[in-house]
C-alpha cells in the first residue's frame, strides 16, 4: 500500500504495511531531520494504532510503517501522518481504513 490511497481495507490479523515518500511539489525530500508521527482512530477517537515510522534510507523521503493488526477493532478508522521539521509541522490528509474481519485463522 501507498500513503497516497484515500481508503484503505486492511483484514484484522495482517500485517499494516504502507511504503511512504515525503514530497515537496513532487519531488522526494529528505526526511532525516523529521520527526514522522502517526496515528489509527476509531470514528470515536480512540487510538486503534500508534505507527512508528523506520526511514528507508532518511535521505530519499522514504519511510514505512509496519504494525500487527490482531488488536484492532473491525470497523471503520481514520489515518493520517504528521510531519515535524523543527517546529514546522505538516499533516497528511486524512485517509479512511477499513478494518475487516479474515476468514481464514
Amino acid at each position: 500500500m501507498t500513503c497516497t490511497d484515500s481508503t484503505i481495507t486492511i483484514k484484522k490479523g495482517a500485517t499494516f504495511a504502507a511504503l511512504c515518500t515525503y514530497k515537496v511539489d513532487g519531488v522526494p525530500v529528505s526526511v532525516a531531520t523529521f520527526t514522522i508521527t502517526s496515528q489509527i482512530r476509531t470514528s470515536a477517537g480512540d487510538i486503534v494504532a500508534t505507527l512508528t515510522a523506520v526511514k528507508i534510507p532518511a535521505n530519499t523521503g522514504e519511510f514505512r510503517f509496519d504494525q500487527a493488526t490482531s488488536t484492532w477493532p473491525i470497523g471503520s478508522a481514520f489515518w493520517d501522518i504528521k510531519y515535524d521539521d523543527a517546529g514546522s509541522v505538516f499533516l497528511t490528509e486524512t485517509m479512511n481504513v477499513n478494518i475487516v474481519g479474515s476468514i481464514t485463522a
